[in-house]
């Protein structure tokens, strides 16, 4: 009977703290302040998405901030404390997507965008390389056919059309691979294109004096990278990074 009551206590305490689990996951918000960016603000350190929070100053002031929990947890991978306050990040996306609206209306905008990605690759570089490339590929391609016959008909030894054959081969490798890195480059240059062609067409959808909201931002932004604030004169400033979707990059 003792035993019985035991597991009857035991398993009245898991219901309980199962109840509690469940009642915290529906529990209504600890404020009704709006949080336009939930989801989108991440740490700049961690990765990790920062949260709204909602401190009481006085009757009439409350401070409402984004920030980083992770930092308290783990100093090691967050080692700053990482805050932005609610409105500065407001204003600041607000200018951002508006300067990106009148920017895209240059008829241009695209070609802009896609040029300056390619200097910062080096795609003029990379285009000669990969011409290069493939000819070299062409002249390996036929010394090793060349090599072969000179095997079969004797003009070379055994060992000698082994060693240079080996050698061709791990040239052609290394081309090949470098050629890859190329082309896979040449690939991203044109997902961009794709991707600046969607964000365009979803900011043709709203006006340059559109109120930000929910369905824009969740539609245009993938994440938006905090970094902590540093001293720059009187002020502290963050670093404020709009990684967009389609092209997973800062404009």
């Amino acid at each position: 009977i003792r035993h019985l009551i035991r597991v009857l206590f035991l398993t009245r305490l898991g219901f309980d703290a199962y109840q509690k689990l469940i009642k915290s996951r529906c529990s209504e918000p600890v404020h009704n302040h709006e949080n336009l960016f939930k989801g989108l603000v991440v740490c700049s350190q961690c990765g990790k998405r920062m949260i709204l929070a909602v401190k009481k100053r006085s009757e009439e002031k409350i401070e409402v901030i984004y920030k980083c929990m992770h930092h308290y947890k783990d100093k090691e991978e967050c080692p700053k404390h990482n805050q932005i306050h609610y409105d500065k990040l407001y204003d600041i996306i607000d200018n951002k997507l508006k300067l990106l609206y009148e920017f895209l209306e240059d008829k241009n905008a695209e070609n802009k965008i896609l040029n300056t990605l390619k200097k910062d690759n080096n795609a003029l570089n990379e285009h000669k390389a990969k011409s290069k490339i493939e000819k070299r590929l062409v002249v390996l391609n036929k010394v090793t056919k060349k090599l072969y016959e000179d095997f079969v008909t004797g003009s070379i030894d055994e060992t000698t059309y082994q060693q240079l054959l080996k050698e061709y081969q791990s040239e052609q490798r290394t081309l090949n691979e470098k050629l890859s890195e190329i082309k896979k480059s040449d690939n991203e240059i044109k997902d961009i294109s794709e991707g600046i062609k969607k964000i365009m067409a979803i900011m043709k959808e709203n006006s340059k004096e559109s109120k930000l909201n929910k369905i824009l931002l969740n539609k245009l932004i993938d994440r938006i990278e905090i970094s902590p604030a540093i001293k720059v004169g009187k002020e502290r400033v963050n670093e404020i990074k709009i990684i967009y979707n389609f092209i997973d990059i800062a404009l």
